[in-house]
């Protein structure tokens, strides 16, 4: 067997061991460092408080994968994520893929949030899809989070590599909360979502194309409120008035009437 298949067939059995909740910490093969990483991800403090008085590092990270500190956060251990950052785990170190412990706990867990963000995260990191803590939190509707992130720096206009906003996934599918604290924070209400056809599932989409898509007649106002631009057109040429023309969303096109954006504005010479 080669050195390559050797590693792989390594790398496959310590995932099989994790999904089957098998303690593989426990072995003596393992050395303190692998030990220390999945005492961190089973919530055994004890064992990890053992190894690190032993010399473990505390910053290891298994293959490619995380550290101590990531799986504790995406698991919502926070003694042990405490535990780990006061004896030197470094809340910035990020995987090959670029995402940080503050990406795990960003989707749910906000006292590890805090913590880490009390000990240096940055609040604005970005992965190698130009995913943020950010992102995160609204795309699994934690408002407190949210508003943590923001409070501690992150960018409310930073987009993924398809050119999708914070601003869009609230306008979508969070609380209209989601929506208005962002605005109220300097959110960009036009911004184009730049994504290829075929790659990305709403090429040219707007916050208010996607609050129109969605049938979020209370969102489309706000969005109007702020600025949005009814006219902007998709890839397939389309904008949110024809879209809300299309699915026949008559309390949308109402509004719009409302607001006196039905026609386009002529184009002033």
């Amino acid at each position: 067997m080669n050195i390559k298949k050797f590693q792989l067939c390594c790398t496959v059995i310590i995932w099989l061991a994790i999904l089957m909740g098998t303690p593989v910490y426990a072995s003596e093969k393992y050395g303190l460092d692998k030990q220390l990483y999945f005492a961190a991800r089973k919530g055994d403090f004890k064992k990890v408080k053992e190894l690190v008085e032993q010399g473990a590092d505390v910053n290891y990270m298994i293959g490619t994968f995380d550290t101590p500190l990531m799986t504790a956060s995406i698991d919502g251990h926070h003694e042990i994520v405490k535990y780990l950052l006061d004896n030197g785990a470094d809340s910035k170190i990020a995987t090959k893929s670029g995402k940080t412990a503050l990406h795990s706990a960003s989707r749910g867990n906000v006292k590890i949030v805090q913590l880490l963000l009390d000990n240096g995260a940055n609040a604005d990191a970005h992965d190698k899809e130009n995913l943020t803590p950010l992102s995160g939190a609204i795309s699994m509707s934690n408002f407190k989070i949210m508003k943590l992130l923001i409070e501690h720096g992150a960018h409310v206009n930073d987009a993924n590599q398809w050119g999708v906003t914070a601003l869009m996934v609230a306008a979508e599918s969070a609380d209209i909360n989601f929506v208005r604290h962002l605005l109220e924070k300097g959110a960009k209400v036009n911004t184009v979502e730049k994504g290829i056809r075929f790659i990305s599932f709403n090429p040219r989409q707007t916050a208010l194309r996607a609050a129109v898509k969605k049938h979020r007649p209370e969102v489309v106002k706000l969005l109007l409120d702020y600025g949005a631009n009814a006219h902007i057109p998709d890839d397939q040429n389309r904008t949110p008035i024809d879209w809300a023309k299309r699915y026949q969303h008559t309390d949308i096109l109402k509004i719009f009437k409302d607001y006196k954006v039905l026609k386009k504005p002529a184009i002033k010479k």
